[in-house]
């Protein structure tokens, strides 16, 4: 690659992949996959398992918390009400949290990469599900399905553009009266928030 190292590198938790990234790669990020970590936390549950407010509150700190005060509110949230905070893995785990929690690492693009199994980012980034069993006509229809989908979004956020500047929750200070005018509905929802 020319000399160049990649932005990031996603694997799963092996130790000696991590140092290696660290001593060859040490500009990249390396991050943790969802996937195998997701994989690796089910046997890990125990009797929490069968318990979905557990389930949710971990998915939560995964990929669904939107600052990092959201995520360390649930992080410890969850921490004690399922009285992990002598867990092991569980303290490892936060302590790779900027390797795994997709909100500490808005920082730098992916393009919404969260494993590193391709099907499976592939599968993430383009929002539908295609198997080893899935033959080459049913892939087809699912893929014209989704082109037609996003077709469909983007004809609404032009048509919702064209229809006036958005409004905003929070006072309209001047910097999001002027945000209003110049970005588009969904930049100006990003920008907001």
């Amino acid at each position: 690659m020319g000399g160049k190292h990649p932005i990031s590198i996603f694997t799963d938790q092996d130790a000696a992949i991590a140092a290696g990234i660290e001593q060859v790669f040490p500009s990249s990020r390396h991050r943790l996959c969802l996937w195998h970590l997701s994989k690796n936390a089910n046997s890990r549950f125990g009797l929490l398992k069968s318990d979905k407010n557990f389930k949710n509150a971990f998915y939560k700190c995964l990929s669904g918390c939107i600052t990092p005060n959201d995520f360390e509110e649930t992080w410890k949230s969850m921490i004690n009400t399922f009285k992990l905070e002598k867990d092991d893995w569980f303290n490892r785990l936060y302590g790779l949290k900027e390797k795994w929690c997709t909100t500490l690492s808005k920082d730098f693009f992916s393009a919404g990469i969260l494993s590193s199994q391709r099907s499976e980012s592939t599968n993430h980034a383009v929002g539908f599900k295609a198997n080893k069993s899935t033959t080459l006509t049913e892939f087809y229809s699912i893929f014209q399905a989704t082109i037609n989908r996003w077709r469909k979004i983007e004809e609404k956020d032009d048509f919702d553009c064209t229809r006036g500047i958005p409004t905003s929750e929070l006072s309209m200070s001047a910097i999001l009266k002027q945000e209003a005018n110049v970005y588009t509905i969904t930049l100006f929802r990003d920008f907001e928030e």
